[in-house]
């Protein structure tokens, strides 16, 4: 009889075992079966299965134009060892001064176009001087800087010197005292004494002690007055 119950008892926990796996295969084969159906949503359970696009499948596409900024231009940097040339430096001349050689009474004024009387030599005839008239032995001094071209004695105007200044023009200085205290190649400056008032001019003897002062632009006289006013 005890034989008989313990089979029994047996039997009873294979059967409750079994029961328990097909409860257990069931609620397996159910969670599969749901799984399968909806993937997402084990993996995205926050996600909610209706949304969709508001655009819609059929919404058209907007085209944004983007304009490219120019950047300026880099300035040329020079090669190392490479330098620009310097300006060539501007040099100021210096001001040209311009004296009167002498102060005095005008006795005769330039005329190289016109004819006037010449008292000593009793005729017409131009005059492409100016003549001042002072004491005799009354100093004379450059007009203007520049260098003693020559010293000499002329047949008409007497003791005569003259100043080359460079830039095409030349003073003249006639009707001087012999002495002269300046000799060719020497340089002046303006307002150095030169010679002396003397009359030495024969063609001029009628007008006494005086300075024939003459003015020449490349070789062609021009007018004194002219030249020391400007």
């Amino acid at each position: 009889m005890r034989h008989q119950a313990k089979t029994q008892g047996f039997w009873g926990w294979v059967v409750l075992g079994l029961c328990a796996l097909a409860v257990l295969a069931g609620a397996y084969q159910s969670t599969r079966a749901k799984s399968t159906k909806d993937p997402q949503a084990l993996e995205t359970p926050n996600i909610i299965a209706d949304q969709t696009d508001p655009k819609g499948d059929d919404a058209e596409e907007v085209s944004v134009p983007v304009t490219i900024p120019v950047l300026p231009e880099k300035p040329e940097v020079p090669v190392s060892g490479e330098t620009e040339e310097p300006a060539e430096p501007v040099i100021a001349s210096a001001p040209r001064i311009i004296v009167p050689p002498l102060t005095g009474e005008t006795v005769a004024a330039f005329s190289a176009d016109a004819l006037q009387y010449n008292d000593t030599l009793a005729d017409w005839r131009t005059h492409e001087g100016l003549d001042i008239a002072a004491a005799e032995g009354t100093e004379v001094c450059a007009a203007c800087a520049g260098t003693v071209e020559s010293v000499t004695v002329n047949d008409l105007l007497g003791s005569t010197v003259v100043l080359d200044h460079g830039d095409g023009r030349k003073t003249v200085y006639a009707s001087l005292a012999p002495e002269v205290p300046v000799k060719a190649g020497d340089s002046v400056r303006a307002g150095q004494v030169i010679g002396a008032v003397g009359n030495s001019s024969l063609s001029e003897t009628a007008l006494g002690p005086h300075l024939h002062f003459a003015v020449l632009q490349d070789e062609e006289p021009i007018d004194p007055q002219d030249f020391l006013e400007n």
